[in-house]
């Protein structure tokens, strides 16, 4: 299994920011961006709908939903998901081997050179080739920190928004579905990361309302 902060400081080029792009309001302005200007790390089903360097998944059911997309001749995102995905927005109990033989998908990423890992602090279960990345609340959190622990220093957001709402792009099965009441508290980490990394972090558009 790769590396997933490996992968980055090998396959970054430095001269571009990062575009974290989620399923909040905000994403509803995405055709205003080019994305030429970003390297782009969409978050579960966005995927669907832009197109990305990188493709990260925190549940494995999230993954299967996308994988017809994935799998389009046309797509070449590399698909990063935790050594053991959650399932169901619990964290799960197995770790990739494992769910290789039940999603046939995990496979065709890996022989295709296209998926890498890290060990989420969520889980107890780890793969001590992978780095150990800290996951809370949202899995924009996990990206943020994956770029940073890669030494990437600027990065913009589109769609990781507050409140309690989706773009109306995005199905509403998995609003809020890990029990919280609002997606406001991923910033109190994400602001931690910043500080911690020194972290250029802007989103390119306010939500509608602030």
């Amino acid at each position: 299994m790769r590396d997933a902060v490996l992968w980055l400081k090998k396959n970054s080029d430095r001269r571009l920011p990062w575009l974290i792009v989620g399923k909040g309001p905000t994403f509803s302005r995405h055709s205003e961006i080019n994305l030429l200007n970003y390297h782009t790390l969409t978050l579960n089903h966005v995927i669907k709908h832009v197109p990305a360097r990188l493709a990260h998944f925190t549940d494995i059911d999230a993954l299967a939903d996308c994988g017809s997309v994935i799998r389009e001749p046309s797509s070449a995102c590399v698909v990063v998901i935790p050594w053991v995905p959650h399932v169901n927005n619990q964290p799960g109990r197995y770790d990739l081997r494992s769910w290789c033989s039940q999603l046939p998908l995990l496979e065709f990423l890996a022989q295709n050179d296209r998926l890498v890992s890290y060990n989420s602090t969520i889980s107890r279960r780890r793969n001590k080739r992978l780095p150990l990345i800290r996951v809370r609340y949202f899995s924009a959190v996990a990206a943020v920190n994956i770029l940073a622990e890669a030494g990437v220093k600027e990065i913009h957001t589109l769609g990781v928004d507050g409140g309690k709402i989706y773009s109306p792009e995005f199905a509403k099965q998995t609003l809020l579905s890990n029990g919280r009441t609002s997606f406001d508290i991923q910033f109190q980490e994400i602001e931690s990361s910043i500080k911690k990394y020194g972290l250029a972090y802007k989103p390119l558009f306010v939500r509608p309302g602030e």
